[in-house]
Parts: structure tokens; sequence; C-alpha cells
């Protein structure tokens, strides 16, 4: 698509919103968001009805849909704990291999970067 003028812009940044809405509502989308959910959701009492389970992924990826509220509660906690499904956000990536190295900066706690222990309580 062309980018030479404001019109073509806004084509291509609709074109892009479309895509990425398309994306948000496919079933390996849901299935990543159900996956990830699983391990991140409180397990307490007032969303123990709501946490994915192995029965709604199978679902999902069976082209049917999860327990009502299921999808609702793991995208917003997908979206509290701001996933990215690596595969799904660089495709072209995991298609040739994926990545050989995954650098990051270790969580910066008052003043002193905190350790891996740490980092993942």
């Amino acid at each position: 698509m062309p980018d030479d003028t404001l019109a073509a812009i806004e084509a291509k940044r609709a074109a892009f919103a479309e895509t990425e809405a398309a994306v948000a509502e496919s079933r390996a989308r849901v299935a990543a968001d159900l996956f990830v959910a699983a391990f991140v959701m409180p397990k307490t009492d007032q969303n123990k009805d709501v946490i994915p389970t192995s029965q709604d992924l199978w679902l999902v990826m069976n082209g049917e849909v999860p327990r009502a509220g299921v999808r609702e509660a793991a995208a917003q906690a997908i979206r509290s704990v701001n996933a990215l499904h690596w595969q799904q956000a660089f495709p072209y990536v995991h298609a040739n291999d994926g990545f050989d190295v995954l650098l990051g900066n270790r969580l910066w706690r008052g003043g002193r970067a905190g350790s891996l222990r740490e980092s993942c309580l």
C-alpha cells in the first residue's frame, strides 16, 4: 500500500487495525490467551468458574466457544500482565526456526536490581 498521502496513510492504518482485530478474534489467539491465563489468574473462590481449563482450550481449538465468562476473564488477565504471544507477534521469525537469543533487563526494585527470585515473586 502506498503511503505518500494522508489518505493513503489513513487507509493503511485502517487496514492494519482491521487485521489486528481479526487476529485478536482468531482461534489461535483465543487459545493462547486461555493457556496463559490459566497460569496467571489467581485461583480464588471468586473466579473459580472462569479460570480456563483444558476443556476450554479443547473447545476453542475445535471451533467451539469456552464456558461462559472464561474468554472475557482470560482476556482481562492477559491485559493485566501485558502478555505477548511471541509466535503470533513474530510469525515470520517462528516460521524460520525462531529467535536465536532473547535479551532482557532484570527488574529494577527501589534503586537496586532485583534478583531472579524477586522477579518471579
